[in-house]
C-alpha cells in the first residue's frame, strides 16, 4: 500500500479532529522542529538533520488519539507525540516526518481526589496549573522538573522527569498510579489503578513511565498528591571546595535528615545567578554554593535547620545564609532553574553564531562518586582548554554540564564529541547513568549500549511487540540501531576532507 500524500493525511486527520486542528505547511512543520536541546539547530549547518513532520495534528480526546493511531498504522505513517517542546535531548522531535502528535489540547484536570491523595489529568495539562490547583486545597505535585513553568504531565511522564525535588520526593514515576495509553494500533489500554499500592501482574504503568513516546501515546494519567508542607525555609551553605560540600551532604543523610532539595552551584554559576539577583538575593562568592531547601512541620523545619548549619559548619563551610522570606527564596530558585541563559552571561562572547551545548551532559553517579566526577569535570576543562560548567541535583547524584560549540570551527566540533563521550564513559565506569533525567531522545541514543549492553535487545524485542511496524516516535533510545552521534556526523557532513568521524 502506497503512503498517502500529506494533503491526503491532512484532510483525513481533519475529518477526525477539525480543519482548524490540522497543519501541513512549512511554516508550522519549522516551529516544531526544534525543541530546548541543540538538536534541531543542527539543521541549520547541515540539510541531512530534517526534523520537520509532515503534518501537524492537535487531539482534543483520547477517542480521536485512537483513530488517529489507526489510520496512522494502517498506512504505516510515523507518529511522534509532543507535548510543551522542552525536552534538551530531542526526545520530541520527528526523524522520519509523518504525523507531529501535539497533546497541549488535552489540558483538563478530570478530577482531584483529596480523601485518596490522587488526581487525574489529561496528558497536556501544565504541570505549574495542575500545583496552581492542588494548592487551593493544600495539597501539590511534588515532581518539579526545571521547565515546570510551562511542560506538561504527560510529557514529563514519557520521559520520568525530575528535578530539584528527587532528593525527598523522588521522580515522576514514584507519582504515577495509572495511566491510560493509546497503543500504536489505536487499542485504548488502561494501567495500574487508583490505590496507592498493588501487586498484581507486570508494572506496565512503569514500562510506559520513561518510554519516550516509543510504545505508546500517554492520554491521561491518575497521579499520587502530597499534602503542601507547612515551611519551607533555604539554607544557603558556601565552600572552598566540593570535596567539603559532598561530605556536608553525606552527614547531613547519616544523621536522618532528608531535605527536600540539595543543590550544587559551581564557582561561575554563582557569579551568573548573581548577575540577575538584588544585593538581598545574591549567593556567597565562592567555589560551591549548596541550595538545601528544608520543609514539612514549622518545629520540625527550624530543628533540622539548626542541625544542617551545625553539620555545615563542622564541613568547613566558610559562610551559611538563611533565606526565610518565600519571595527572595522564589527569585534564587528561579535563576537556578533557568540555567542555560543564565550561564550564558559568564561564558565569553560569542564573537560569531555558536551551538550552545547545554545538558549535552546529563549523568548521574552514586552520591559517593560525586567528587571524582566534578574533578574529572576540570580534568577535562583543562585537557580540551573549554569551559566547562558543572551544576545538579548532588543528593541524588545529577550533574549537568553545559559549554559552547561552533559548527563551523572543525576543532570545537571535535572537542564537543570528545567532551561528551568521555563524560559519559567517566560516568558508566563510576557506576552511574549516561541520563539521570533528561532522557535519550536523539542526543544520547548512540550510547544506550554503553548503559544497557545486556538489556537494549530486550527493550528492542518489548518495542517489536507492542510496536511491530516501528510507527511510535522513530529514532529514540536506539531501538533500531546504535545511530552515529550528532557531532560527529556534523563534523563529517562539515568537514568530509578530514577523514574525522
Amino acid at each position: 500500500m502506497p503512503t498517502p500524500r500529506k494533503e491526503e493525511v491532512a484532510n483525513i486527520l481533519a475529518g477526525i479532529v477539525g480543519e482548524e486542528n490540522v497543519s501541513a505547511d512549512e511554516a508550522t512543520a519549522f516551529c516544531y522542529s526544534c525543541d530546548s536541546s541543540t538538536v534541531g539547530w543542527f539543521a541549520l549547518f547541515s540539510k541531512s538533520f530534517n526534523f520537520r513532520p509532515d503534518v501537524v495534528v492537535r487531539p482534543s480526546s483520547t477517542q480521536e488519539v485512537s483513530q488517529i493511531m489507526r489510520y496512522a498504522a494502517k498506512h504505516k505513517i510515523p507518529v511522534t507525540p509532543r507535548g510543551a517542546g522542552t525536552s534538551v535531548s530531542g526526545n520530541p522531535l520527528p526523524t522520519r516526518g509523518g504525523i507531529l502528535l501535539d497533546m497541549t489540547r488535552m489540558n483538563h484536570i478530570k478530577e482531584i481526589k483529596q480523601d485518596d491523595l490522587l488526581a487525574v489529568v489529561e496528558a497536556g495539562v501544565m504541570y505549574y496549573k495542575l500545583n496552581e490547583e492542588l494548592k487551593k486545597i493544600g495539597f501539590f505535585f511534588p515532581p518539579e522538573p526545571g521547565s515546570a513553568e510551562i511542560c506538561t504531565i504527560g510529557g514529563m511522564i514519557a520521559n520520568n522527569a525530575a528535578g530539584i525535588r528527587a532528593c525527598k520526593y523522588g521522580s515522576t514515576k514514584d507519582w504515577i498510579l495509572g495511566l491510560e495509553v493509546v497503543l500504536p494500533n489505536g487499542e485504548i489500554i488502561k494501567t495500574g489503578g487508583r490505590t496507592l499500592k498493588a501487586s498484581s501482574g507486570y508494572d506496565l504503568t512503569r514500562l510506559f513511565t520513561s518510554s519516550e513516546g516509543t510504545l505508546g501515546v500517554i492520554t491521561e494519567a491518575t497521579i499520587k498528591i502530597h499534602p503542601l508542607p507547612e515551611c519551607v525555609i533555604l539554607i544557603v551553605p558556601s565552600f572552598n571546595n566540593v570535596e567539603d560540600a559532598t561530605e556536608a551532604m553525606g552527614v547531613t543523610f547519616k544523621q536522618a535528615i532528608i531535605p527536600a532539595t540539595m543543590e550544587l552551584i559551581s564557582g561561575d554559576y554563582i557569579k551568573a545567578m548573581n548577575q540577575i539577583l538584588k544585593d538581598d538575593e545574591k549567593l556567597p562568592v565562592a567555589e560551591v554554593v549548596l541550595l538545601i531547601d528544608v520543609d514539612g512541620n514549622k518545629t520540625v523545619v527550624n530543628e533540622e535547620i539548626d542541625r544542617i548549619v551545625n553539620i555545615c559548619k563542622m564541613c568547613k563551610a566558610v559562610e551559611v545564609k538563611l533565606v526565610r522570606d518565600l519571595a527572595i527564596r522564589k527569585k534564587i530558585w528561579h535563576a537556578r532553574h533557568y540555567a542555560a541563559f543564565v550561564i550564558s552571561r559568564v561564558l565569553p562572547p560569542p564573537e560569531k553564531i555558536k551551538l550552545w551545548g547545554t545538558h549535552f551532559v546529563d549523568v548521574g553517579v552514586p552520591l559517593s562518586k560525586v567528587p571524582a566526577i566534578i574533578g574529572y569535570l576540570k580534568e577535562l576543562s583543562a585537557k580540551y582548554g573549554v569551559t566547562l560548567i558543572p551544576f545538579g541535583h548532588i543528593a541524588d547524584g545529577n550533574v549537568h554540564v553545559s559549554w559552547w560549540a561552533d559548527p563551523r570551527d572543525k576543532e570545537e566540533l571535535k572537542k564537543a564529541r570528545d567532551i561528551g563521550l568521555d563524560l559519559l564513559r567517566k560516568a558508566k565506569d563510576l557506576g552511574g547513568t549516561i541520563s539521570a533525567e533528561h532522557g535519550i531522545g536523539i542526543l544520547r541514543a548512540p550510547y544506550m549500549n554503553l548503559e544497557h549492553p545486556t538489556t537494549l535487545n530486550l527493550m528492542r524485542q518489548l518495542k517489536k511487540l507492542i510496536d511491530p511496524d516501528g510507527i511510535m516516535n522513530p529514532g529514540k533510545l536506539a531501538l533500531e540501531d546504535i545511530p552515529e552521534d550528532l557531532f560527529a556526523r556534523l563534523l563529517r557532513e562539515l568537514y568530509p576532507e578530514s577523514g574525522e568521524a
